[in-house]
């Protein structure tokens, strides 16, 4: 029996581009943020296009933001997105970039999944992300850090091939990767 007699079965490829994978581990994984920063001054001055950071957490956002505030020209853009950004902030980050500039946008997992922005073809993922957990002594939610599931990497790797062949930086090591579980629990 059929529940839907009547229904259209409608069917949509997404459209992607080869992304190649890459993974530089700090060597000391309580420096994250420092590793982070060096990749990304690293690919700045090598780079022709924009890059996507993903980070944890808005702390981490702010971090890298007051860092390479030094590095911002009129030719390169430093932008932050995450939830509680004003709309105008936010569409600062994802709006394309004039011909000839560069942009850098440090985000959080709001990235992830449903917004474009034009011109990336380059993410760097830092792995992890910031989890609303209830604790049970307090009656509330605490936001937890920890490392994504590799269906999260997978969708981060695919944001830098979404409208030409991109790269994807990893900041951990390909073991680490290879022992994530395939989807988050949460």
């Amino acid at each position: 029996s059929v529940a839907l007699p009547d229904a259209y079965l409608l069917r949509s490829e997404g459209r992607s581009f080869p992304v190649e994978v890459s993974y530089q581990a700090p060597k000391n994984h309580l420096y994250w943020r420092e590793h982070a920063l060096t990749v990304i001054k690293d690919k700045i001055s090598q780079h022709q296009g924009s890059i996507l950071v993903f980070l944890p957490g808005v702390a981490d956002i702010r971090f890298l933001v007051d860092r390479l505030a030094s590095q911002q020209t009129d030719k390169l853009h430093i932008c932050p997105l995450f939830g509680e950004l004003t709309l105008k902030e936010q569409q600062q980050a994802i709006s394309p970039c004039a011909d000839g500039e560069q942009k850098i946008v440090l985000a959080t997992n709001i990235a992830e999944t449903s917004l474009t922005i034009e011109g990336i073809n380059l993410v760097i993922d830092s792995g992890m992300e910031k989890v609303a957990i209830f604790d049970n002594a307090s009656l509330i939610n605490k936001l937890e850090q920890k490392k994504i599931a590799k269906a999260s990497a997978i969708q981060r790797a695919g944001r830098a091939g979404r409208l030409m062949p991109g790269q994807c930086i990893r900041l951990y090591a390909k073991d680490d990767y290879e022992r994530r579980p395939k989807h988050s629990t949460n």
